[in-house]
């Protein structure tokens, strides 16, 4: 392995060290393993495709900024998958040619934004970034429109753009104590769905769903194939019905 290589290696496993100092090990949703794939094996992904160059270790850094802000904003987050997340900026960079440390950088920078936006320190105040990070944001977002949408991926930026703008809205409605969106007036996090997303029942519908493929996006995998097409949030809320979750509320 040449000394470069061996660099955008180690600016990758600097994540795992991160993590491994503060005594965290991110969960998986990918049926039959528990752990999420370390940034040492995403790197060898990422070095495969760009080998060692400037957007390879864009991506690095980008990655190191989104991870920093998912800990600081989402603490609680159960599911931490960030492959797909590493081929979709691989994608980005090669679609984009000369102009692809920039496009990197601004994609990271929007993804470390939306997790200030709606994490735990906002006035929206969600716990986990799970419904941004295996696509359902994005397929309920690609439904509405998708003669307009459906070419656009989870992390592409007209995506993000609109997450951002969605945010905004948010914080409009909470300041107008909206029925759906109330201000909150205690240290909660913030559940607008009919069913408990304490981490026993969010963990356990999670998984049930990934084992059924019934989820949007597996964020699990480099070669994933997003789908929008099924109602997934239809089929989330029937399967808490079955677990016996649904009506329940979150502790407070």
């Amino acid at each position: 392995m040449s000394g470069k290589r061996q660099d955008l290696i180690d600016q990758f496993r600097a994540l795992d060290r991160r993590l491994a100092a503060q005594g965290l090990s991110p969960r998986t949703l990918a049926p039959g393993r528990d752990a999420a794939t370390p940034f040492a094996l995403i790197a060898e992904y990422v070095a495969s495709q760009l080998d060692d160059t400037d957007p390879a270790r864009e991506i690095a850094r980008q990655l190191g900024r989104i991870l920093d802000a998912q800990l600081e904003n989402f603490p609680e987050n159960i599911f931490g998958d960030f492959d797909y997340l590493a081929a979709s900026l691989v994608r980005q960079a090669q679609e984009a040619g000369a102009e692809a440390v920039g496009l990197i950088r601004h994609t990271g920078g929007r993804i470390a934004r939306l997790q200030e936006m709606f994490g735990c320190h906002s006035p929206i105040r969600f716990r986990y970034v799970h419904d941004f990070t295996y696509g359902y944001d994005w397929a309920k977002w690609v439904a509405k429109d998708p003669a307009r949408r459906s070419a656009v991926r989870p992390y592409d930026p007209p995506f993000l753009d609109y997450m951002i703008a969605r945010g905004k809205e948010l914080y409009e409605l909470i300041a107008q104590d909206d029925r759906k969106y109330p201000t909150l007036r205690s240290a909660a996090y913030r559940n607008p769905f009919g069913f408990s997303r304490e981490p026993e029942d969010e963990t356990a519908l999670l998984r049930r769903l990934a084992r059924e493929g019934q989820i949007p996006l597996a964020a699990w995998r480099f070669d994933a194939a997003p789908d929008w097409k099924a109602p997934y949030y239809d089929i989330r809320r029937r399967l808490a019905e079955t677990l016996g979750i649904q009506g329940k509320q979150d502790a407070q």
